[in-house]
């Protein structure tokens, strides 16, 4: 069964549009600026987007490259009956399907593996490249991290997996760190150590054990960094503390249509869009 991963980023006016920019509508200017007939080149990757589709709540297409390639070759020539080197141009490429909540300016899109690789960062230069064209719209796009705290995860999960901490020698010394981070960095002598815990059936107790005083010099002192694993209504569900693209993996079809797809992204975006709400 394919799966398909997709991230999380933001489509927002141009913070330095003048403030009559911001009255128009932006479902309009965002119509407008998603322009199929513009082309951006980067990195040797030739951009461009799909004709948007609008329905509802939502504004749907596909961002892609072309990527041009010049191979070398021999053929025979029955006109001269010889040998002769040839040049011939492929056009290799990919494309991501994408969807934008208009209410919230939230854009859903697709990861692409290698070797036509598309990453969160290079999606979303692009986009901006290609929304930066229409000079009256004023619009960008701008990566979105998931800056969430570990206690806030832990509500937010049945149950924890598995969970790796890293930590390291705080400066300038042990002064006012818990008991439990001085045993095993200074009483040992360490420089930096990893604790990880995997669970049995019923998940791993982390707010009212070592764990939690651990992850919480890592995260709130800064001299760390967390990894967790868990469950979340069936799903695993993943923390890192430091920032990262959120993302989350889909089951398709093989050969799943196009709209089915689009509909899949949509109900995951609209499950990225509530959690921060929450949040």
């Amino acid at each position: 069964m394919p799966i398909l991963r997709v991230a999380l980023a933001r489509v927002l006016r141009d913070e330095n549009a003048p403030v009559s920019f911001f009255e128009e509508d932006f479902r309009d200017a965002l119509l407008k600026a998603l322009n199929p007939e513009v082309s951006v080149e980067r990195y040797s990757r030739h951009w461009r987007l799909s004709q948007p589709l609008h329905e509802g709540a939502w504004v749907t297409g596909r961002l892609g490259f072309l990527d041009p390639t010049v191979t070398s070759g021999i053929d025979y020539s029955e006109d001269t009956r010889d040998f002769v080197e040839i040049e011939e141009q492929h056009r290799g490429g990919t494309f991501s399907n994408f969807a934008i909540h208009i209410p919230s300016q939230y854009i859903i899109f697709e990861l692409k593996p290698k070797p036509n690789e598309i990453l969160p960062n290079s999606f979303v230069n692009a986009l901006k490249a290609i929304l930066s064209k229409d000079i009256l719209a004023r619009l960008t796009a701008e990566m979105v991290f998931d800056s969430g705290k570990l206690d806030e995860w832990l509500g937010s999960v049945d149950k924890v997996t598995q969970i790796k901490i890293d930590l390291r020698r705080p400066n300038p010394d042990f002064s006012d760190r818990p008991d439990s981070v001085k045993q095993i960095l200074e009483n040992t002598n360490a420089a930096k150590v990893r604790i990880e815990a995997r669970s049995g059936d019923d998940g791993l107790e982390v707010q009212d054990s070592d764990l939690h005083e651990y992850a919480e010099y890592a995260e709130e002192e800064g001299y760390g960094s967390i990894k967790a694993t868990g469950d979340r209504a069936g799903k695993t569900a993943r923390f890192e503390s430091i920032r990262h693209v959120p993302q989350e993996r889909i089951d398709t079809d093989e050969g799943e249509e196009r709209s089915s797809i689009l509909e899949k992204i949509k109900q995951v975006g609209q499950g990225f869009i509530d959690g921060r709400r929450k949040n």
